[in-house]
């Protein structure tokens, strides 16, 4: 199976059977220690804890290299722009024009990829590979519905972005269907200059804008036709509830998130 970014993993573990709203704030709190750690103890014990997370729910790790195949040129890029282009004020290994190689610069590029890595991991994880759509677009709207006192589509919005990360994997198929369409009809997009590559995307970009928007046309006519009339006055078939494990879990990453600052606290003092 050629897993794409975006896309549910069925499975009957823990992590599926957790409310959504519980995953959400999971995900914020991961997030936020992630741009806290800088040591190496505790990104290993982060890492460490991420990958259990994936064993717990029954997903394969190859699931999770083809996630990451989907941001590399991201991380690539990241990781050569902070190896290569580091303040004149670090002690420099080797230079060669405007490329100069430090300690410095090798320890934040290793940092910055493997934060990317991570973030885009939990955020898959969390969002996507547990959690199904229609469960993430509930959550959303619950968490936002303080915001309808301002009289802001709260329903709406939730929608939206619930929307958005279904069809990711659907637009990424649509890429790569043209992309071997165009190669079959003799369209070269690997040779030449930078200028030229770019160029040539372009015969990419544009029938995959005019498939985005078709896709759009025909949703909202769906959506239309089975009475969609935003989300005022709408009732949903089930409703979620947060349960003892919900927040049983919550607490444990709360308890996790304090360990890991602790753990980089204390490497900090042996350092000093």
């Amino acid at each position: 199976m050629d897993f794409k970014i975006g896309q549910y993993w069925p499975s009957n573990s823990i992590f599926h059977r957790l409310d959504a709203r519980a995953k959400i704030f999971a995900l914020i709190v991961l997030l936020i220690a992630l741009l806290q750690l800088s040591d190496p103890l505790s990104l290993a014990i982060y890492t460490a804890v991420s990958l259990a997370f994936l064993k717990i729910a029954k997903i394969p790790f190859k699931i999770l290299l083809q996630s990451f195949k989907n941001v590399l040129f991201i991380v690539l890029f990241a990781f050569f722009m902070n190896l290569f282009f580091r303040p004149e004020t670090e002690l420099i290994i080797w230079r060669l024009g405007p490329f100069r190689l430090s300690r410095e610069g090798i320890a934040t590029a290793c940092l910055m990829s493997l934060r990317i890595l991570l973030l885009v991991f939990n955020s898959t994880f969390f969002l996507s590979l547990t959690t199904r759509a229609r469960a993430l677009a509930d959550a959303l709207e619950k968490l936002l519905s303080p915001l309808k006192f301002f009289k802001i589509p709260v329903g709406e919005l939730a929608l939206m972005m619930s929307i958005s990360l279904r069809f990711i994997p659907t637009l990424i198929d649509e890429s790569d269907k043209i992309i071997k369409a165009q190669a079959s009809r003799g369209g070269d997009l690997d040779s030449g200059s930078f200028l030229k590559k770019a160029k040539a995307f372009v015969i990419i970009l544009v029938p995959l804008f005019v498939t985005a928007i078709k896709r759009a046309g025909d949703l909202a006519l769906a959506m239309e036709v089975r009475g969609y009339k935003g989300s005022e006055g709408r009732t949903s078939l089930n409703e979620s509830k947060l349960t003892v494990q919900d927040y049983l879990f919550m607490f444990a990453i709360l308890l996790l998130t304090g360990l890991l600052l602790q753990a980089r606290f204390i490497n900090f003092k042996w350092s000093l």
